[in-house]
This record gives C-alpha cells, sequence and structure tokens, in this order.
C-alpha cells in the first residue's frame, strides 16, 4: 500500500488503529514482553508518528545517516544518545561513504532521502515551501494595505473524523507604498552642478499573512465566524472553494451582506493539491511572501500556518495549505501579485509605441 496514494487515508488509519490496538493482545507475556516497531517513516500520520503523537510509552531511537544538530535525538530510556556532534556526520561510513550517500541522493527524491536516510517524513527546511522562504513582519503594526483578500476551504461537518473549517487572510502592501524619488547629481571638474537626473523607484508588491483559524465547527459556527473575520479586516475579497459546505457558506453570506460589504467568489481549483502549491512556491522563493514574527519566533497563528505548509503533503492537515495556494494563486491571476522582473518589464512596455495617438477628448 502506498502511504502517497490520496485515496489511502481512510485505509492507512484503519491498519494504524488496528496495529495499535492488535499488537499488546498477542504479547506472550502482557508484563514482560516488548513491542519494538522498525520502520521507514512516509508520513506524520504513519505508525511512528502515530506512536510519538499519542505519547504511548515508546522509546524513540532516531539515528540519522548525516547528523542533524537542529533535530538531536533525545536520550533513551538506558541513557543512550547520538555520539555525533558535527552537522553531517555520518553515521555508518565503512558501510556507507559519502560518495555513495551523495549518489543516492541523485537518484532518491528529497522525500526519500528524508524518509530512507534521515529518518523524518520531510525534508530538512520543509518540502515544496521551506520554512526559510517565509519573511519575517516584527513591527506591531501591519503596513498600510492596498488589497485584503480571505481565503476559506470548508469541511463537511464538525464530527472529530471530518477535516477542519480553516481560514487564511492576506494583504497585499508594497515595501515603498510610494514611488520613492531619489535625486542624483553629477559635478563637473570644477566641483558645479552639471546635471541632475530624477529617478524613481517602485517596489514590487509583498503579501502578508494577517490571520489564521482551523476548526471543526457546525454550519451556524461557521458563517457567524467567517463573518466576524472579514468585518474585523475589512477584506475586500473572501474566496470560498466549492465543495464541501462552500456553496451554502456562499449562499448564507451573500444573504446576510446581500453582496455589499465584500467580494464572495467561489473557487474551483484546477490540479491536485500538490500541483497548485507548486504552481505559486516561487512567491516564497523570491520574499514575497510575510508572516507576523517575534524575532526568530513565529506568532502562534503563523506558526500553525507555517507548519503545516511545510510538511505538505506528508503532513497530517492540509486545510491551511488549501488556503494558502488558493489565495496566492487568485493574487497571481489577478495581477495583484506581480514579480519585480514582471513589474519592470510592464514599465517598459508602457513606455513603448503602439500606434497613433488616441483621439482628442474635445476635438477642435
Amino acid at each position: 500500500m502506498s502511504w502517497d496514494d490520496a485515496n489511502s487515508e481512510q485505509t492507512r488509519n484503519t491498519t494504524i488503529e488496528w496495529f495499535l490496538g492488535a499488537l499488546p493482545t498477542r504479547l506472550n507475556s502482557p508484563v514482560k514482553s516488548a513491542i519494538v516497531v522498525i520502520e521507514q517513516r512516509h508520513h506524520e500520520e504513519d505508525i511512528s508518528g502515530t506512536i510519538l503523537d499519542r505519547q504511548l510509552g515508546y522509546d524513540h531511537i532516531r539515528l540519522p545517516m548525516e547528523f542533524d544538530e537542529t533535530f538531536p535525538m533525545d536520550p533513551t530510556l538506558l541513557g543512550v544518545t547520538d555520539p555525533r556532534t558535527k552537522p553531517g556526520e555520518l553515521l555508518f561510513p565503512e558501510r556507507f561513504p559519502a560518495q555513495t550517500i551523495e549518489r543516492d541522493k541523485k537518484i532518491l527524491s528529497p522525500y526519500e532521502v528524508a524518509g530512507q536516510y534521515q529518518q523524518v517524513p520531510i525534508p530538512k527546511g520543509g518540502g515544496i515551501i521551506q520554512r526559510d522562504w517565509w519573511q519575517g513582519w516584527e513591527e506591531e503594526q501591519f503596513p498600510e494595505l492596498d488589497y485584503i483578500l480571505a481565503s476559506l476551504d470548508t469541511a463537511y461537518g464538525e464530527k472529530q473524523e471530518n477535516d477542519f473549517s480553516a481560514m487564511t487572510i492576506w494583504g497585499v502592501f508594497t515595501l515603498a507604498n510610494k514611488a520613492s524619488e531619489l535625486a542624483t547629481r553629477t559635478l563637473s571638474r570644477y566641483g558645479t552642478q552639471h546635471q541632475i537626473e530624477r529617478v524613481y523607484n517602485e517596489s514590487a508588491p509583498h503579501v502578508i499573512l494577517l490571520s489564521a483559524w482551523r476548526e471543526r465547527v457546525p454550519f451556524h459556527e461557521l458563517i457567524k465566524k467567517t463573518l466576524k473575520e472579514c468585518r474585523r479586516f475589512k477584506i475586500d475579497r473572501l474566496l470560498v472553494e466549492d465543495k464541501a459546505a462552500g456553496l451554502s457558506v456562499i449562499q448564507e453570506l451573500r444573504r446576510i451582506t446581500l453582496g455589499e460589504e465584500f467580494g464572495i467568489q467561489a473557487i474551483t481549483p484546477k490540479g491536485d493539491k500538490w500541483q497548485r502549491l507548486h504552481s505559486v512556491s516561487h512567491l516564497w522563493q523570491e520574499k514575497m511572501i510575510h508572516a507576523a514574527s517575534a524575532g526568530p519566533v513565529w506568532r502562534e497563528y503563523a506558526e500553525m500556518v507555517i507548519r503545516e505548509v511545510e510538511v505538505f503533503p506528508k503532513g497530517k492537515h492540509d486545510d491551511l495549505t488549501d488556503t494558502v495556494s488558493m489565495a496566492a494563486k487568485f493574487l497571481r491571476d489577478n495581477g495583484l501579485l506581480t514579480r519585480a522582473p514582471e513589474r519592470l518589464q510592464e514599465i517598459e512596455d508602457s513606455k513603448k509605441w503602439l500606434g497613433r495617438a488616441p483621439a482628442p477628448l474635445y476635438p477642435s
């Protein structure tokens, strides 16, 4: 069975529940027998991940092929620790020398390297969107915003086995909201002013995560919470994925607001979740996406989003991730999030002569 199969989540959960429930009842000696689980990591909710998350009392021994100083092994019940101290130091160089490891890394995907060699379900730094690609915003006040967008992913209900409903809210801004004017002087050999050129420097737009939540709530609470957040941030548009309760949410919000407070738009995503996030990942790589931080620590709601996006598609949940990719793609498709090279090209194109001059407004 493939853990990555999009339709295998229910099968995976059923198998894990059977495994964890059946083993203790099949021991020769319930008191003295030991249960040993040896596994290559595939997912946050694989057998090892579930054991760790539920704190079932197992002794976790993790020995990565290359020593990772950011994720050291905790001491075992016998006090054993990983003796290595240097980043990248190999576990068994006599059998797996450095050249062999580098050869295999070229063949395996980053997720396979993480699972088989490092004993974690995701590559160091994250998967499709790495943690370090997010830009921090340490100021108490958000920047002056040009456009505010909310993105909502709904669940079918509030039962524990259902997915979460989730929302993220984003603000579009520029690091310099007005074009900054710079005067450059050219002086003659005698020190007298020879020429003045005025240069206008226009920044490309950026996006900042303003708020986020993820809960299992009944329909009426979902409507109240969504409306409260939209009004709190005075959003310009709300995106709702047209699945689960999405269409019902759109109808109810339009009835309440009469369509006058903010725009409400149903979104039909194209492609799978993995493709959608990949299609906008370059925005993070180009340092265009910000989130609130307090020094090196992310704010609580920001950490929740960053963590889920970081481990996708190997994480427990993907509801917030869906809202992230939906918002980023909408801003890109509608010209609200233009990369710096694209903006420079737009400015250059605006200078080109494309035909005869337009007709005068008041012809003689």
